[in-house]
């Protein structure tokens, strides 16, 4: 079974490749002086992606266990001080074990004893999706200082999805996720709907259209794709229930849970919040066991002291990729738990980067909790350089291979295109720029099955561009003559968290000037000189100017 899914994996793995038609990209301008924030650039961080490189085709001894990591032997670097349990939280298909549950006491504790006269500010952050235990510890450990040194308090959630665990589990858990049982039932039940999705299909004249026309293989056609794109569907599935088993979400077909009541323990779980419907620890999922509204009950206590005190608590959530849903589900049900007191007035700083949140995921916390948000900034890709990066940039040095025929576009491209379920072709993501012109919705609203959806996404959107300022709340990357907390020279789905990248660095400053109870600036003045050098990959159009973060075309 393993080693199916090995292979599995590393055809998933392939998703996201450019073809051989593309063309490099011209240089930004001539860069005068190269800024150096905290010793940050692009030259650090290729050079921790070829060691990373390195390390991962090095040979193991034969027996010898294989590492964690996102793929077959690649391992995440050991830190050789990690982390302390109390500043992170370790959650299991949602649920945390005594010792997890004895460690968040400890952090409580620990925050309790700050000084009320100083502004607490605590900085959560979600990594993204594939992402084990070893991995998220790894990330953690090496984010911390960056969020310390801004005077926040950093936390991390880690929430055991890596590659492995989320095939294998969502596999066992395929009749949760109302998906087929096998290899058979799958084709037969996908075969009548290619017509369908090919004409469902969001015509943006994006170039690639031969790869376009193989994600509907992956959902509905013949091995090897369909196989990949059934276990790709299960991990995906997976990960995001592991979300909702953490907050003890209701069943989505329920509606949203009822608040507290007046002196409901936030702790305490009646009849009716026990909600029924199947999770992925099937048979032993224990609401009070649910690490993520166990970790908002305790925040909302401290809140809530540290307010009788005259303290303030300030909140920032940081969340890559996968974990953007996470963050959209938190606040769901923090609103829902925070109806009393201090908390109920208690709003968030929210940071995403690269998000694969779908609008409709979002538009359902805009709907409950969009008040809770006080500011927000998102941070992900041009579409062209979207579709130029591919998962294994990471790992393979030449894009020359076999792979990348197989399929050539970015991580967010496959979970739009495959990966989600098969409502229509492409769903919309909010870390997706090709979801964010003009022309997509009108060529969504000339479709009459998106009616509904195209409504999703101009409600969405309004809420959007009320942060921030010509672009709404979005930074596209690379954003060249962008200074910080602007900046993003960000070209791969995986390095916006990475600690040495300018998206980072902007993303520290916000969490600074939140520390520091300073509002979040939503114009700049672009710098004399281009701060991006040009990415490590040729790009699609070849013809288009580099576009600045101001220029990029918004609803």
């Amino acid at each position: 079974m393993r080693s199916r899914y090995v292979l599995t994996t590393i055809m998933i793995a392939a998703l996201s490749m450019p073809g051989p038609k593309v063309m490099a990209m011209p240089a930004p301008p001539t860069i005068a002086q190269q800024p150096s924030w905290r010793d940050r650039d692009l030259q650090q961080l290729r050079a921790q992606r070829a060691e990373a490189r390195r390390l991962r085709r090095t040979p193991r001894p034969r027996g010898s266990v294989a590492p964690a990591g996102i793929l077959p032997n690649v391992s995440c670097p050991t830190p050789a001080a990690p982390l302390e349990p109390s500043s992170y939280l370790n959650i299991a298909d949602g649920q945390v074990n005594d010792q997890a549950a004895a460690a968040l006491v400890d952090t409580f504790r620990e925050w309790a004893n700050k000084p009320a006269a100083t502004p607490l500010t605590i900085v959560v952050h979600f990594h993204g999706g594939l992402v084990d235990f070893s991995c998220g510890l790894s990330g953690a450990t090496a984010l911390a200082p960056e969020y310390a040194a801004q005077g926040a308090v950093p936390y991390f959630f880690i929430y055991n999805v890596g590659i492995f665990e989320s095939i294998g589990k969502g596999d066992r858990s395929r009749g949760l996720f109302k998906l087929a049982d096998n290899q058979a039932a799958g084709l037969l039940s996908r075969i009548p709907q290619a017509e369908s999705l090919d004409d469902l299909r969001h015509n943006d004249a994006r170039e690639h259209q031969e790869m376009t026309k193989r994600e509907d293989w992956f959902r509905i056609g013949m091995p090897p794709e369909s196989i990949v794109g059934r276990l790709g569907q299960l991990a995906w599935a997976y990960m995001k229930q592991s979300i909702v088993d953490g907050l003890d979400l209701t069943h989505p077909e329920s509606g949203p849970a009822a608040v507290l009541s007046p002196g409901e323990p936030c702790d305490q779980y009646t009849s009716d919040e026990q909600d029924p419907w199947p999770h992925i620890a099937a048979g032993i999922y224990d609401p009070r066991r649910a690490g993520a509204r166990t970790f908002l009950c305790n925040l909302k206590d401290l809140i809530e002291a540290r307010a009788r005190n005259g303290g303030v608590t300030r909140i920032v959530l940081v969340g890559h990729s996968t974990g953007a849903i996470y963050i959209t589900q938190l606040i769901r049900e923090a609103h829902r738990l925070w109806v009393h007191g201090t908390a109920a007035t208690q709003k968030v700083n929210v940071i995403l980067l690269a998000p694969a949140v779908t609008y409709e995921t979002l538009g359902q916390m805009i709907d409950e909790a969009g008040g809770r948000v006080a500011d927000l900034r998102i941070f992900t890709m041009q579409d062209d350089y979207e579709q130029a990066d591919w998962v294994l940039s990471e790992y393979l040095e030449s894009r020359t291979t076999l792979l990348s025929r197989f399929y050539d576009k970015s991580l967010l491209y496959a979970v739009s295109g495959i990966f989600e379920p098969a409502r229509y072709a492409d769903e919309p993501l909010i870390g997706m720029a090709r979801f964010q012109t003009p022309e997509t919705v009108a060529d969504l609203e000339s479709r009459a099955d998106n009616v509904t959806d195209v409504a999703r996404i101009k409600h969405v959107d309004e809420w959007l561009n009320g942060y921030g300022g010509s672009s709404g709340p979005f930074v596209y990357s690379p954003s060249y003559q962008a200074p910080i907390p602007f900046g993003s020279c960000t070209y791969h789905h995986g390095d916006f968290a990475n600690p040495y990248s300018v998206t980072m660095t902007s993303v520290s400053e916000l969490v600074r000037l939140t520390a520091n109870g300073l509002p979040w600036p939503t114009t700049y003045v672009p710098t004399l000189a281009a701060i991006c050098p040009p990415p490590d990959y040729p790009v699609v159009n070849p013809a288009e100017a580099p576009r600045e973060h101001f220029e990029v075309s918004r609803r």
